[in-house]
């Protein structure tokens, strides 16, 4: 009987894998595993993610880290700009999820920056809230741990010499979902995607709160930027007329416009 327990046991958890990287593949199709977003700006499909590395004379910095515990796609693009991973100094972290942080170790003298609402979800001590991200959670667990953790409010400006983020919250994703702008390329994560000529919120299976994400994505109306650049598809340089129309056709008709 024990034995037939273990095999019932283990023929559940193959069927709930199976059927968890099948509803993954309900994500949007990754384009070219490298992209030239501008000429200090590279996204790397390092796994599942897409991780963007900026730079300039003096800084190396990472938007989100890959679910490749080695890091190698973002490594070997280092080495083709001269750097190392040492010289990687800060990882900004769009969400908590598996997928976008599993590389952080391979950057030890990295600062790990994450808002607070996904400060616990990053360290795993607790579990994502969407459904398919809990499933995964339960059969990857993520205990990162990075040594330096930078929590962040919304409004915060990080700066890395010329290189200046403004963090801006988008919960809904996670609780604790944030985009960073550079100057006009928006680094949307998981919360806006590219949907092959529109963009939008990802499939309800994968947010805690899809209600919370569409408004979180309403009020972007007042942030400059023209290029997005997301956490599963890549870049769109007229992300900005793409979310445009997706705001048009997503406000409520009786709705007041979001304050610019």
């Amino acid at each position: 009987m024990r034995r037939l327990g273990i095999a019932v046991g283990l023929s559940l958890v193959g069927v709930v894998a199976a059927a968890g990287l099948y509803l993954w593949t309900l994500l949007p199709t990754p384009g070219a595993a490298r992209q030239q977003v501008r000429d200090d700006v590279v996204g790397v499909l390092a796994g599942r993610a897409y991780a963007y590395l900026i730079w300039n004379a003096d800084h190396v910095v990472l938007v989100d880290a890959g679910s490749d515990p080695t890091a190698a796609a973002i490594v070997r693009e280092l080495a083709a700009i001269g750097r190392r991973p040492e010289q990687v100094e800060a990882i900004l972290v769009t969400h908590g999820h598996f997928d976008h942080v599993s590389g952080i170790p391979r950057f030890v003298n990295a600062r790990t920056c994450v808002c607070q609402g996904d400060h616990q979800l990053l360290r795993g001590d607790r579990l994502p809230s969407g459904l398919l991200p809990r499933l995964f959670g339960h059969l990857m667990p993520q205990h990162i741990l990075p040594p330096h953790v930078q929590a962040l409010l919304a409004g915060t400006a990080l700066t890395f010499g010329d290189l200046a983020f403004d963090v801006i919250a988008t919960p809904g994703h996670t609780g604790g979902s944030c985009m960073y702008r550079l100057r006009d390329v928006l680094f949307s994560g998981d919360s806006l995607l590219n949907t092959g000529a529109e963009v939008g919120p990802p499939p309800w299976l994968f947010s805690d709160s899809p209600a919370s994400n569409r408004r979180a994505l309403a009020r972007l109306e007042a942030v400059p930027f023209t290029t997005i650049a997301d956490g599963h598809t890549g870049f769109s340089a007229d992300g900005r007329d793409r979310y445009e129309r997706w705001l048009k056709a997503n406000l409520e008709p009786d709705a007041p416009a979001p304050p610019r």
